[in-house]
């Protein structure tokens, strides 16, 4: 399913890769209202050192809770079907310093990320 968003003054379909490239970007410049929009309310995201569950808690744990707060992803590839999107990336210090490799599986829903699975190496 695709979602129509206002762009400027343009009609555009948000495609499942354009809702998770905007997750990454509204991530890194702390657009927390923005990120809500794009999670689904019970949104669960695993990673390697914790699951956290629910969207109000993730939202909390990204503005306050984090380790480094300014981070930025860079994602180097992009793989999609209806309703997964694997990216693999580089996450970045605030100091422009590499800090892990990462592996993130998306699950969306109706438009919406449900679930990121994250894998670091």
């Amino acid at each position: 399913m695709q979602k129509v968003i206002l762009v400027g003054f343009m009609l555009r379909t948000m495609t499942v890769n354009d809702v998770v490239e905007e997750y990454y970007r509204v991530l890194d410049e702390g657009e927390y209202d923005r990120l809500q929009e794009l999670l689904t309310e019970d949104f669960v995201h695993q990673r390697p050192d914790m699951t956290i569950d629910g969207r109000d808690e993730f939202l909390n744990f990204m503005a306050e809770d984090r380790p480094e707060k300014t981070t930025t992803h860079e994602v180097n590839d992009l793989h999609s079907t209806d309703e997964t999107v694997v990216v693999e990336g580089t996450l970045y210090k605030s100091s422009g310093e590499k800090w892990f490799s990462f592996a993130d599986v998306h699950k969306i829903v109706d438009s919406q990320i449900n679930t990121i699975r994250t894998y670091t190496g």
